[in-house]
This record gives structure tokens, C-alpha cells and sequence, in this order.
């Protein structure tokens, strides 16, 4: 179904003005590709008391980018990988006791998480690197196993993530963006 940019504009601005007063509407744009070419669009609007747009936010209300810990940076650290199975008290075993490891950067910043998982069992395993830009933020998050999922970032002035787009094999397949 496609909708006129006009009306579309309109369609979002109405449901943010449906939205309870005492919260924020966060009104977003979401953008379905395929083979490069636009698929689908629509308008997404969240309600929220004061919620910072970063990471979490994206994670939290669009699965995107996906399984971020709770923690990306612990100055504690720093120039460390850390281990942690699934269940500690049980055998360290790759087909019925699944590890995360977090890897931190001289800064503390986590620059890699993965979780051991199996290909065969029912938990899918995932390796993701984290890469910064100059101002600290983060700017890709990259799958690295084949046909790598890479989600790329963008912040405003202000220093709010506003945008996150979802590459599959190098071709975009979704983008998020929050409409100011």
C-alpha cells in the first residue's frame, strides 16, 4: 500500500497529537528495503517520560540493534575480556551450557559481545563488534559471522541517536529514524 508523503506526514502528525500530554511522543520513521529498493514505510509514535533516544531506546522498542548488554562501558574493565556461562554452577560444555564474553577497550568500552550458543540447539549463537567514532559514540555494530549484519548509527548536534539503519550482506534492509 503506498501513501501519499503528504498524508503520511499527516497520519504521523495526528497520532503524536493522540498521545497523552504528561508524556513526550517520539515519532519515528520506519523504512522496510528490499533489493535496495523501498518496500514499505510507516509511523511509529512512542510515548515516553524524558526516555533518552540512544541505544537502549532503539533496542528497547524496535529490537534493533539486537542482544546490546545491559553495560557498554565499566571502566573496571579496561583492557579486558570477560567470561561468563550461562548457568556458572553447571559444566562448562559448548552444547548445553552457553558462554557470553565481553571484550573492553583502554577506555572500558565494550568492543565485542558474544554469546557461544549452538547452531544445532535451539539458542542461536551471536558476535558482535562494536566500533566508536571520535566523539566516543557509537557508530556500527557488526555481526561477524558470514553475510555480516552491520547497524550503523547517527546522532543529532545534541548528541541523541536518531537514526539506525540495518544492513544485511551490505544492502540496506531497514532503517529507523526519529523525526524532530
Amino acid at each position: 500500500m503506498k501513501i501519499k508523503a503528504g498524508v503520511f506526514f499527516i497520519l504521523c502528525f495526528m497520532a503524536a497529537v493522540s498521545v497523552a500530554q504528561t508524556a513526550k511522543p517520539r515519532i519515528l520513521i520506519i523504512s522496510e528495503y528490499s533489493k535496495g529498493a523501498l518496500k514499505q514505510r510507516e509511523c511509529d509514535t512512542i510515548k515516553t517520560n524524558d526516555e533518552k533516544t540512544d541505544v537502549y531506546f532503539f533496542q528497547k522498542h524496535f529490537q534493533t540493534p539486537p542482544f546490546v548488554p545491559e553495560t557498554l562501558i565499566d571502566t573496571s574493565q579496561a583492557n579486558k575480556k570477560i567470561s561468563e556461562w550461562q548457568d556458572p554452577d553447571a559444566e562448562d560444555r559448548i552444547y548445553s551450557n552457553w558462554e557470553y564474553s565481553y571484550t573492553y577497550d583502554s577506555l572500558g568500552r565494550m568492543v565485542n559481545y558474544s554469546y557461544s550458543g549452538c547452531f544445532i540447539c535451539s539458542n542461536m549463537p551471536y558476535n558482535y563488534n562494536i566500533i566508536y567514532n571520535s566523539a566516543g559514540q557509537i557508530e556500527q555494530i557488526v555481526s561477524i559471522f558470514e553475510n555480516s549484519e552491520t547497524f550503523k548509527l547517527y546522532y543529532s548536534n545534541q548528541g541523541d541517536l536518531i537514526q539506525v539503519e540495518q544492513y544485511y550482506a551490505g544492502s540496506l534492509v531497514r532503517e529507523i529514524r526519529l523525526r524532530e
